[in-house]
């Protein structure tokens, strides 16, 4: 007997044996064109591809339209994020179940003893921000230019530098505009440095020398520009796009073309495009350039950050609105009308970077929780980072060891492992200095291994690598040390901090040998320790001058 269902014909039963087998191998064969495994290229490059082409949409669609629509979502999102990291792991049907999980998966490589951290004690001062320590300022903004192998820094009040890979000074100029510098990049069609005040977009020709370098303006604009960045979009020469957000919400596209930067061009007085008296900036009307500026709104609050990842081909932006906090987006949608995609945060987003080899997004915020997101799965983050006391305002990636280094407002500096969501170090910028002493800005440089820094003073902070016992960073003391002897006839180390604790440790493995809690009584700090020529016995005196102990 068959059934009938509600339309008069039979039912259909979902799967039969030999129905099933072959959705079995139209599986393999989706998987197979979904990791490019017929295409000539290594797995990084496959890799690539598959996270700039593969939408998450397109990827549960086609697997739906093989299983139905009774795939869970969290068994998608795995089977997603499996192929795009590794396009090379081996894939079974059974994970869209939920049901096995396959013995051969890829592991996550286990970090060994040897872990990168960054040496504090052996920070370098590059420069004062406004070149000299008279002139207080901040730096606001610090960019590498892979063109120029070169670092870009913008101060609030209008120097703009650049510095070498040997961290020294390569030119100057000063943004002769009454308005704050918000951010800088550097364009490399047209040879010339870019940066946004709050009422207006200048542009260097850094290869100028003296006192004749010419610095173009355009000005005024609807918005106030808040942050900016090169995006390689355009493909006409001697154009360049720069996106720059505005306290307004307003994601805008600026094409820039080298007919624009001429003097002809200027609205200055004076006729044919003459400098005004004791000014280098020529005046551009925007109205008036070939390629109108186009904008759309993205968030309801002021934009913080802008980010081009031509990993994703796309661009990301922050916001403290809770609504729209953070988009990933490729440059047409400010041209359209089309959805976004996007999270929403409580209390906003006020930093963000995308790391390419692990393929993550962490965003951080007032609320002090760096969240880790696949770029394209914005349901909900994949793993939490919490730590931060303070609001985080910066955040960077190192790519070689996939570690997140974010910043709070209290100048703490936190280094996170990708993978286990652990905190590897933890340090300060405690060096007292004039002028401001937060630090707003901040750069990892993967190619020499070191974090660039920006506040009153440009720093540069070395990594080097240090062996370890464990995922901790190497930690002696819960208190500041006090005191540290060599014993030379052992070849040990003997420090005591503030707490009155002894401890003896091995110099060439650096393992704990034994301690001595409250040497000299609970909460009695130990002032002097001595040893003598055997290096058997140890002697030391407390703050109370009392009696020495052996």
């Amino acid at each position: 007997m068959s059934a009938v269902g509600s339309g008069g014909g039979p039912l259909q039963r979902p799967y039969t044996l030999g129905s099933f087998q072959k959705k079995l191998q139209d599986f393999q064969v989706l998987i197979k064109s979904l990791t490019l495994q017929d295409v000539e290229a290594t797995p990084e490059e496959r890799r690539q591809l598959i996270t700039e082409n593969l939408r998450y949409d397109q990827f549960c669609e086609s697997i739906r339209s093989l299983f139905g629509n009774d795939i869970k979502n969290q068994d998608l999102k795995a089977l997603y994020r499996k192929i795009s990291t590794n396009p090379d792991a081996k894939v079974d049907w059974s994970e869209l179940f939920g049901y096995f999980q396959s013995e051969n998966e890829e592991q996550e490589t286990p970090i060994g003893e040897d872990a990168n951290i960054f040496t504090v004690s052996k920070k370098r001062r590059v420069g004062e921000a406004a070149g000299d320590r008279k002139r207080r300022d901040t730096i606001q903004c610090v960019k590498y230019i892979q063109s120029l192998d070169c670092y870009l820094a913008a101060s609030q009040k209008g120097a703009v530098s650049l510095w070498n890979m040997k961290l020294r000074l390569q030119a100057c100029a000063d943004i002769d505009e009454s308005a704050w510098i918000t951010g800088c990049d550097y364009l490399p069609g047209l040879r010339r440095v870019v940066a946004t005040t709050e009422r207006s977009i200048a542009i260097w020709d850094n290869r100028a020398k003296g006192k004749t370098q010419i610095i173009y303006v355009i000005k005024p604009l609807e918005d106030s520009p808040q942050c900016m960045t090169y995006v390689p979009f355009t493909s006409v020469s001697h154009e360049e796009m720069v996106l720059f957000g505005d306290d307004q919400g307003y994601m805008n596209a600026l094409t820039l073309s080298s007919q624009d930067l001429q003097l002809k061009n200027s609205n200055n007085k004076g006729g044919g495009g003459e400098k005004k008296a004791g000014s280098q900036n020529m005046v551009l009307d925007p109205k008036k350039l070939i390629n109108p500026i186009r904008r759309r709104r993205l968030h309801d609050d002021w934009v913080v950050k802008v980010k081009y990842f031509p990993e994703l081909r796309c661009f990301g932006s922050c916001s403290p609105s809770s609504i729209s906090s953070f988009v990933l987006e490729e440059v047409e949608r400010i041209f359209d009308n089309l959805p976004l995609r996007g999270v929403s945060i409580p209390k906003g987003v006020n930093a963000f970077d995308y790391c390419a080899r692990a393929n993550i997004i962490a965003t951080g915020g007032v609320d002090k929780i760096i969240r880790v997101w696949h770029p394209h799965i914005f349901s909900r983050p994949t793993g939490k980072l919490i730590g931060h006391l303070f609001t985080i305002v910066d955040i960077v990636c190192n790519e070689k060891d996939q570690h997140i280094i974010s910043l709070s407002t209290a100048r703490v500096i936190r280094v996170w492992d990708i993978h286990t969501l652990t905190s590897l170090q933890v340090f300060t910028d405690n060096e007292e200095r004039p002028g401001e002493k937060r630090i707003y800005s901040m750069l990892f440089d993967n190619k020499f291994d070191r974090l660039v820094t920006g506040s009153s003073v440009l720093d540069a902070w070395p990594l080097t690598r240090a062996v370890q016992d464990t995922m901790q960073v190497p930690h002696t003391h819960d208190r500041p040390i006090s005191q540290i002897l060599y014993n030379r006839e052992l070849n040990q180390m003997i420090t005591v901090c503030t707490e009155s604790i002894i401890k003896v440790w091995e110099m060439e493995t650096g393992k704990q040998v034994y301690q001595i809690a409250d040497a000299h009584g609970s909460n009695m700090e130990v002032t002097a320790i001595a040893l003598d020529k055997s290096g058997y016995r140890l002697a030391t005196g407390a703050l109370d001058g009392g009696r020495l102990k052996v």
